[in-house]
């Protein structure tokens, strides 16, 4: 639980300082407001975790999305917060410290917004960024690597996927109207997901430095 709660504080972190980088993006292809949103998002998963009491870590991201669901508003909050319940209830369908763990999480965040935002890979969504990252989690996983390296090559796997939106006609959502003229620019809320996770990844790699030199 401790881990979760570092993690999700260095994620907010991460947002925070891109706030004005995610507006700026999304103001080349939407309303301009994205980091503002994130930041809302953040807000309350911050605020209810600093009220985190004897829950396990899958009860509190439920809780945590649950949350941002109810009070976040706009496109982004109900799809980050269903992201975060499918991903609590993955983890607790899951032995806790496996490496499967965190693609089991991923996976389930990525279905959840497929679901919830009705886009697919391809439609210039942050789908575009959460399905390379859960496909490279579980890569990762199955070759045996710790957590923070699957963390790692998720986020890694996500910053090529944002990347990659920029080539993308939008198929859902507001940038539908912009057409081609969006080419050239990525989509905003792809590169959250790589921020996020790649936020995660540093984090649980610096967690796991200071462990090993405690242990020596």
């Amino acid at each position: 639980m401790e881990t979760l709660v570092e993690v999700l504080r260095a994620v907010s972190a991460a947002v925070r300082r891109e706030e004005q980088h995610l507006c700026d993006l999304d103001a080349a292809v939407g309303d301009g407001d994205h980091g503002l949103t994130m930041v809302r998002c953040w807000d309350i998963i911050e605020r209810e975790a600093d009220h985190a009491g004897v829950e396990e870590a899958p009860e509190l991201l439920e809780r945590l999305g649950g949350a941002v669901v109810a009070s976040a508003g706009g496109a982004t909050g109900p799809l980050l917060g269903t992201a975060l319940i499918r991903a609590g209830r993955a983890a607790g369908s899951t032995a806790e410290g496996s490496p499967s763990l965190i693609a089991d999480m991923l996976e389930a965040a990525a279905e959840g917004v497929e679901t919830t935002g009705h886009a697919q890979a391809g439609d210039r969504t942050m789908l575009d960024a959460l399905r390379p990252a859960a496909e490279a989690a579980r890569r990762a996983a199955v070759a045996g690597w710790g957590p923070a390296d699957v963390v790692a090559s998720a986020a890694e796997a996500a910053e090529a996927g944002a990347r990659s939106t920029a080539e993308m006609v939008a198929r859902v959502g507001r940038a539908t109207r912009l057409g081609e003229q969006a080419l050239g620019h990525p989509d905003p809320g792809a590169v959250s997901i790589a921020i996020m996770l790649r936020a995660a990844a540093l984090c649980l790699q610096d967690l796991a430095g200071r462990e090993a030199r405690g242990s020596e």
